[in-house]
């Protein structure tokens, strides 16, 4: 995969303009080989700042090469907002929502405590307890804190690249050589890693929705009506299962069969 590659830094080449001076640099570098058979992917990476939307973007081309002698070309921007809470809106929203996490988590733990005093065994009282909708709210809660730790830690991360951003002298954008990689490498590095907690964090909120979904047919089951639903799915999971052997055997090779046809 291209996120596996290992970068060399050896060869990294820093350039602040496209003038005759960097031309030339580049003919040097085509004249000794920077580029070889050996050669898997170049990548063009630079930043930009949007004012007007307070986005930080790193814009990453990349050409990757073929054992072919094809060059697939590949264009990536990722964005980070440096003020996160530009306003006070975005704080009532948080602290509301965590108040709700945290409440339902000093239930939990209020109904665990009644169930430790009353005694049993700690199997007996485990499987007294934990149903499945104390399992469902435990993920919930579990991925709510998970993601608010990320989320700290993210925005921890881009402080300090605002801090960065201002502590570059006046003659940053004109640098060369191994002045630009002192000032800017440690930037780079920063925004990369913000970006790898960023997809960290869109793996856990994919699957929060699901979570919250299934805490809402724990409200249902409190009404007979509504429970119609829950009951259902409930009571046809064995034949629902026994269909998705059948289902999942059909899309592997389908799935096979496309990778076959349209895969490279």
């Amino acid at each position: 995969a291209q996120n596996d590659l290992i970068e060399d830094a050896s060869k990294t080449v820093w350039f602040t303009s496209f003038d005759l001076p960097s031309q030339q640099r580049l003919k040097d570098l085509e004249a000794a080989l920077w580029l070889d058979a050996y050669t898997t992917i170049v990548q063009v990476s630079f930043i930009t700042y949007d004012g007007d939307s307070d986005l930080l973007r790193l814009t990453n081309l990349n050409f990757m090469f073929s054992r072919t002698g094809h060059i697939w070309k590949k264009f990536v921007q990722k964005s980070i907002k440096l003020h996160p809470y530009a306003s006070a809106w975005p704080y009532v929203v948080d602290i509301l929502f965590y108040m709700q996490v945290t409440f339902l988590f000093a239930c939990e733990v209020k109904e665990i405590v009644t169930h430790v005093r009353k005694r049993k065994p700690l199997l007996a009282t485990f499987k007294e307890y934990m149903g499945i909708w104390n399992a469902v709210d435990w993920t919930f809660i579990i991925l709510a804190y998970s993601i608010l730790a990320l989320w700290i830690l993210r925005v921890r991360l881009v402080g300090e690249i605002r801090d960065e951003l201002l502590d570059l002298p006046p003659d940053a954008k004109s640098c060369s050589g191994d002045d630009c990689a002192t000032l800017w490498d440690p930037i780079f590095g920063d925004v990369i890693e913000v970006e790898h907690m960023v997809a960290r964090v869109r793996i856990l909120s994919a699957f929060f929705p699901l979570v919250v979904c299934l805490r809402l047919f724990k409200a249902f089951s409190a009404q007979p009506r509504l429970a119609i639903v829950t009951e259902t799915a409930r009571k046809a999971m064995p034949n629902l299962a026994h269909y998705l052997v059948v289902f999942l055997s059909m899309f592997a090779t389908y799935a096979v069969m496309g990778v076959a046809f349209f895969g490279r």
